[in-house]
């Protein structure tokens, strides 16, 4: 057990060193066993042939897939309890939010009440910017949880890669990437896991990683990956 516990405690996370013996096995199968599960392989391509070229569908169904993933570990993962002084603030500028205000009045004896990551003058109020607890607010208004909200600004941000995607590499490869943000991220990870925030703004930023390839022309159903004149490359997308 304090062997585990080290270890646990050198890398990081056990999620981390699960990940890492899993690509360890994979790896292992890939050289040993390569045509082991072909055939099963063949049959989840057939059946997810017409959603990987289908743009609206893949990005519906990986924002489904980010919300059934994490759903399937309720049982022993529940919501998360704010740990860290940055999730302390988020929650505060929520329950500010859902109130009907943007910051509240500065306690009389605030002086004697300062704590990190929060504005006591000229009104006490988180030190963030609002984007990180407006998803916050909106799990507190619905469910009168505020880990809803974070489930809700995850699915829309692997919707969101889904989307980005989509304009730089080829449909099926797109939705691959989704589903790859859903179970790295979407499942154990702190982007679900904790109330930091960072889901809007990493959403604003696929948007604008979508726009060069946008400009340059829209990819055909061959999906592929513009460079910066505009000229397509035939065989680029397994690169990016």
């Amino acid at each position: 057990m304090e062997a585990i516990q080290w270890a646990v405690g050198r890398a990081g996370s056990l999620y981390l060193i699960l990940e890492v013996a899993a690509a360890a096995a994979i790896l292992l199968l890939a050289v040993l066993r390569p045509h082991w599960g072909s055939a099963v392989a063949q049959k989840v391509e057939h059946a997810f042939r017409g959603l990987a070229h289908s743009p609206t569908r893949q990005i519906i169904a990986v924002g489904v897939l980010a919300v059934v993933a994490r759903a399937a570990v309720l049982p022993w993962l529940g919501a998360p309890a704010p740990t860290v002084h940055d999730e302390q603030s988020l929650l505060l500028q929520a329950q500010t939010f859902v109130a009907g205000r943007l910051a509240k009045p500065t306690h009389p004896f605030w002086e004697h009440f300062e704590t990190i990551h929060l504005n006591q003058v000229p009104a006490y109020a988180s030190m963030y910017f609002p984007g990180r607890g407006v998803p916050l607010a909106l799990g507190l208004l619905i469910a009168d949880n505020a880990w809803v909200g974070v489930w809700i600004s995850f699915a829309l941000m692997a919707m969101a890669a889904v989307w980005m995607l989509q304009a730089w590499v080829s449909l099926p490869l797109a939705f691959l990437g989704g589903v790859l943000v859903v179970t790295r991220l979407g499942v154990l990870s702190y982007w679900i896991n904790s109330y930091w925030g960072g889901r809007v703004l990493r959403s604003w930023r696929h948007a604008c990683c979508r726009g060069p390839p946008a400009a340059a022309g829209q990819p055909t159903m061959e999906g592929r990956r513009p460079n910066g004149s505009g000229r397509r490359y035939p065989d680029d997308d397994a690169s990016l």
